[in-house]
């Protein structure tokens, strides 16, 4: 199923509420444990295999927080603004960044006709100025026409990134001029990419027919460690994937539904521990968020193949043992639309269907899981993920570009745009906001904001 799609059709078939009067066994609801502080601070943690760059892979850091060590966009301006020729329209335009320790932005397109050519996916590289530095395509592929995910920058200035080909997948490296150093082909569709401590590359693939999901663990080298075969319990398409702990020694995974809904392993790959909410058809709707003390935030719904129990359903905070800290709510959250800032609270973008009509409200909650605020968000785009700056400040694109008070969610500035992004924005270290958008008649764009 089309990556987008699926994310569209979860989205607008789990209705959410706030407040749940039943519980799955063994959690708390949303009577949350007393014990818990409200606020637990949050620091950057060091990644020696990761470049040190200001966003150096998908979601930030191998735990997925989305928060960022430097102050975001103060004007709400635009800085300046990268268009892209004409190609196929499609809602796969653009995959989501990362950022070089020189500040080069690293993203692919899709369906681009460069020369005349057939539809394929072109890799950019692009200078602070907005400047193209080099592009990068694979011509031997002829089946390979777009991009879903983000690259990832290496401590050693590698770029790496994953292209599917039909039910299967390439995995590439880059040397920082461009030029391709290797090439892994995946027996599936390679997920998100993840990497360990020492360097290891772990992602899953994932084949719809018949449906397999593999953990796949690769050295910074492209050669294969370790390939843990589960048949259909990890889900790899798009909305799930890996978390790793902060002392790098374990990986939260999401499985499917019908299955466990999250999985604890070894880096050899070992099974430390599982998760079960209480109902088989309850999946993880979100890549796992961990914390600086290792306690993992899971958002569990209803998957598009079968509909939940709600009461096993909802935002789940576990320690690092996989017991229930607290539970918030029940149904889904939409898309990894979820971040933690420097203090502990976690801040939630969540569909909502009051009245007959659908609508978006953005949450906030301590870390203890109490709610904060609510605010509606009607400017934002549900499938858009949030991200904060060091201060505590939130960003999320859509129609507009919002600086949001994570104080308080009063709005700072809010910058209309003239296309929906449904891509995650990254922020630079001079406060910069990088967003990336497809417009009509197959325009893409990169925004810089700052």
């Amino acid at each position: 199923m089309n990556y987008l799609f699926t994310k569209i059709f979860i989205s607008f078939t789990i209705i959410l509420c706030i407040g749940c009067t039943e519980d799955p066994p063994n959690t708390n609801g949303d009577d949350n444990n007393n014990t818990i502080p409200t606020t637990m601070p949050q620091e950057h943690i060091p990644w020696p295999s990761l470049a040190d760059s200001p966003w150096p892979m998908y979601r930030h850091d191998p735990q997925g927080t989305g928060r960022s060590q430097y102050v975001g966009p103060q004007l709400g301006e635009i800085k300046w603004t990268l268009p892209f020729s004409p190609g196929i329209v499609s809602g796969v335009g653009i995959t989501s960044f990362a950022i070089g320790p020189d500040s080069t932005l690293y993203f692919g397109s899709s369906f681009e006709r460069p020369e005349g050519s057939g539809a394929t996916w072109v890799f950019y590289a692009v200078a602070p100025d907005g400047s193209v530095k080099w592009t990068f395509r694979d011509t031997t592929k002829r089946t390979h026409d777009y991009m879903e995910r983000a690259p990832l920058v290496t401590a050693n200035t590698t770029i790496i990134f994953s292209v599917p080909d039909g039910t299967e997948g390439d995995i590439y490296a880059l040397r920082p001029d461009g030029t391709l150093w290797w090439k892994f082909h995946v027996d599936g569709q390679p997920s998100e990419l993840n990497i360990g401590l020492d360097g290891t590359l772990y992602f899953i693939a994932s084949r719809p027919y018949p449906i397999r999901d593999d953990l796949y663990a690769l050295t910074l080298d492209g050669q294969l460690k370790w390939r843990l075969q589960a048949d259909n319990e990890f889900n790899g398409y798009g909305i799930a994937g890996i978390a790793i702990s902060p002392d790098g020694q374990t990986l939260y995974v999401g499985g499917r539904s019908g299955y466990r809904p999250l999985y604890a392993l070894d880096t050899n790959g070992g099974i430390r521990w599982t998760f079960f909410s209480g109902d088989s058809n309850a999946s993880v709707h979100a890549r796992p968020i961990v914390d600086n003390q290792g306690n993992i935030y899971c958002a569990l719904g209803g998957s598009y193949q079968a509909p939940a129990d709600p009461s096993a359903t909802g935002l789940y905070s576990l320690s690092p043992q996989g017991e229930v800290r607290w539970k918030k709510g029940r149904g889904g959250m939409d898309n990894e639309a979820y971040t933690i800032d420097q203090d502990g609270n976690l801040y939630i973008m969540r569909s909502v269907y009051l009245d007959g009509t659908w609508g978006e409200q953005l949450h906030a909650l301590n870390y203890a899981g109490r709610e904060r605020w609510i605010i509606a968000a009607t400017a934002y785009h549900t499938f858009t993920p949030l991200v904060c700056d060091v201060e505590g400040i939130l960003f999320t694109v859509g129609a507009a570009v919002v600086a949001i008070s994570g104080q308080d969610g009063t709005t700072i500035w809010q910058l209309p745009l003239p296309h929906n992004s449904s891509q995650s924005p990254v922020l630079g270290a001079d406060g910069t906001l990088y967003l990336g958008f497809s417009g009509g008649e197959g325009n893409k764009y990169v925004y810089a904001v700052h």
